[in-house]
């Protein structure tokens, strides 16, 4: 009856063909999620086989965590995005600078807990505190369990409640799926992963504490055992299930990506903070596998809960390519602003981890127009007092603390001020914007990557300009649907353009257009192939040459019908602030072989151009010089369906 009543408006919608597909928001948070979403398609299609593929197209907020994936009987097309949001972002990462990032990081905060030590002690902080009424419960109920146990029940329960607790915090992902007493291979080694750590982590407590929690979430069975006990247990791990996903979404989500600020643009939900980035053959391999397994899961970038908008990532990442320059700066920053520091209750305001993530939040989000930063400022100070509380260190939402967080108010209200007086921020607006503009390269990128790849993409709103807003609320205020269609008007005057008149956008990129072009060209150009970017091979291609390494290409294949698609990357090396990635003199001889059977003739969607191949050693070869001549990306239809 429940379910009827929530879901009634929804259904009806269904039936008459208004909605055509559903996002699940915290699937996590059901007890029984597959059996949640069987009953919602037999309620959206009656009579839907237990073996048959969803019928109605429904995407879940699943977060993924490394090496897992989505439980493959679960009747879905794929998850909500957040896998490809850090997919797409590693990219843009330089991974042969991570040891460096490291430690910067390191000996700007002085701080020595490893990161995998932080995640564990956020999650039994979230434990502690915000869950410690579900925790003791659950305690209490393993207790009981242990009772009817005639070789466990001498355990102690509060040891027992503690091994429970520490197998949680060791956990690698969010949650396990067991609904019934076969308890699958990935579930298994979820579990048993999880022990082996908190063994290894609390040498001291009863081992036997540890074989009983085991036997409990493994469903083990015991001739010891009554049916009505084996049931016993079944109920209290599905409750445990429940308990697992919130423990790290409060820990890791809401507490940790705001407390390791090593490079914050890869503190994002489903994410790996200490991750060095990804080179192009994972992302080629992961392109591969998404279309073989998920081809019809959503591609985002930005959504209503990203930690920060897609935009404000790719120039946070542009830090990773110049290490040696990031570290001056901050050192000078830091020399320039101490003055402004206030102490409270023995500590300078902010601590040096809340600087490096204020300073790495101004890089990312500082706004295109003079007139938008008084209105940036309060958003700054809004957004680090959610951050610092969020972090749970020197102030948190149940205990603020006043003083520590007018300090931080005070600070980022000095710094940001415009004055002559105001070295730091002369000097910040100089590296700024250089940031900007190789970020803006990026954030051209990661769209037409979103696009193109293996999956459904996803736009939320006011992301289709340059998207510059924070965590919630930040980026649920109005936008302006007015301003993006007299825009997308204008953009459709240029639809007969000669390439050259692209260059008009790219010198006034600030405004967006750029942006809007590639979005309104590039979906046009997909909806106009839908069959080949649904179904279409994914095949990855290499660049030769010098640059070789900053350009990502693979072309999407169906028959005849091919699309390429080029995007350039890390691109400090490549060219200077202020100048695009285009012509010989920044790609030189640079080249691209083309599969054996692919067409010689393209037709460049985003400028008009047309572009042959040439012949070298008996290969076809399409040179980055004239896929980059007039626009810094390239999406090449072999001419068999046109734009619309």
């Amino acid at each position: 009856m429940i379910f009827d009543s929530v879901h009634a408006v929804i259904l009806r919608l269904a039936e008459k063909g208004l909605i055509t597909g559903l996002r699940i928001d915290h699937i996590d948070g059901l007890r029984d999620p597959k059996g949640y979403l069987k009953r919602l398609q037999d309620h959206l299609f009656p009579g839907t086989a237990e073996n048959q593929s969803a019928p109605f197209y429904v995407v879940v907020e699943k977060i993924l965590g490394n090496c897992e994936s989505l439980p493959p009987e679960w009747p879905v097309y794929g998850t909500t995005g957040y896998d490809f949001v850090n997919i797409v972002n590693g990219i843009f990462v330089e991974k042969s600078n991570a040891t460096e990032i490291d430690r910067i990081y390191r000996e700007f905060t002085v701080l020595k807990l490893a990161y995998e030590d932080l995640v564990y002690e956020k999650k039994k902080q979230v434990m502690q505190t915000l869950l410690a009424v579900e925790m003791n419960a659950l305690g209490r109920h393993l207790s009981r369990l242990a009772e009817q146990d005639r070789y466990a029940r001498e355990l102690q329960r509060g040891n027992l409640a503690r091994a429970l607790v520490e197998t949680i915090a060791c956990l690698p992902v969010y949650r396990t799926y067991i609904r019934s007493f076969d308890v699958s291979p990935q579930d298994s080694q979820y579990i048993e992963t999880a022990i082996a750590a908190a063994r290894g982590r609390n040498p001291e407590l009863n081992s036997d504490c540890f074989q009983f929690v085991r036997q409990v979430l493994l469903l083990q069975q015991g001739p010891q055992l009554f049916p009505e006990q084996r049931e016993a247990r079944l109920a209290f791990v599905m409750r445990w299930q429940q308990f697992t996903g919130p423990i790290m979404a409060k820990g890791f989500e809401d507490s940790l990506l705001y407390v390791y600020n090593r490079l914050v643009s890869l503190n994002e939900v489903g994410g790996n903070p200490h991750s060095p980035g990804i080179a192009l053959a994972q992302f080629h391999e992961l392109g591969r596998d998404r279309q073989k397994s998920s081809p019809f899961t959503l591609n985002a970038t930005s959504t209503h809960d990203t930690k920060r908008a897609e935009d404000v990532r790719v120039r946070i990442d542009v830090l990773s390519e110049i290490p040696a320059q990031w570290e001056k700066h901050l050192q000078r920053w830091r020399r320039l602003n101490q003055r402004e520091k206030q102490v409270t209750n023995g500590t300078a305001v902010p601590t040096p981890n809340e600087e490096i993530l204020l300073y790495q939040t101004m890089i990312g989000a500082w706004p295109l127009q003079d007139d938008k930063i008084p209105a940036f400022r309060q958003r700054l100070q809004d957004y680090m007092i959610k951050a610092t509380r969020e972090a749970m260190v020197h102030t948190k939402w149940t205990v603020p603390n006043a003083s520590h967080e007018k300090a931080l108010i005070a600070f980022v209200k000095a710094i940001t001020e415009q004055s002559k007086n105001n070295e730091f921020l002369k000097d910040f607006l100089r590296f700024q914007k250089d940031i900007a503009y190789w970020g803006a390269l990026n954030g051209l990128a990661q769209v037409l990557i979103k696009i193109t790849f293996p999956g459904i993409p996803d736009f939320y709103q006011g992301s289709e300009l340059w998207d510059l807003r924070l965590v919630d609320p930040d980026n649920r205020g109005p936008v302006d649907f007015a301003q993006r269609m007299g825009m997308l008007d204008e953009l459709k005057k240029k639809q007969r353009c000669s390439p050259q008149c692209f260059r008009e956008l790219l010198d006034h990129w600030q405004d967006g257009r750029i942006k809007l072009h590639v979005i309104a060209r590039s979906l046009n150009f997909r909806t106009a192939n839908s069959d080949l970017f649904l179904h279409g091979d994914y095949l990855p291609l290499e660049a030769s040459g010098d640059n070789r390494d900053h350009v990502c290409i693979f072309a999407r294949r169906t028959k005849d019908n091919w699309a390429l698609i080029a995007v350039p990357r890390l691109l400090t090396k490549l060219v200077s602030p202020g100048q695009p990635p285009m012509g010989e003199d920044v790609w030189g001889n640079g080249t691209m072989v083309l599969p054996r059977k692919g067409p010689k003739q393209w037709h460049n969607i985003l400028t008009g151009e047309e572009i042959t191949a040439a012949s070298s050693r008996r290969v076809s070869v399409l040179h980055l010089s004239d896929l980059f001549k007039h626009f810094p990306l390239a999406l090449l239809s072999s001419g068999a369906t046109q734009v619309l």
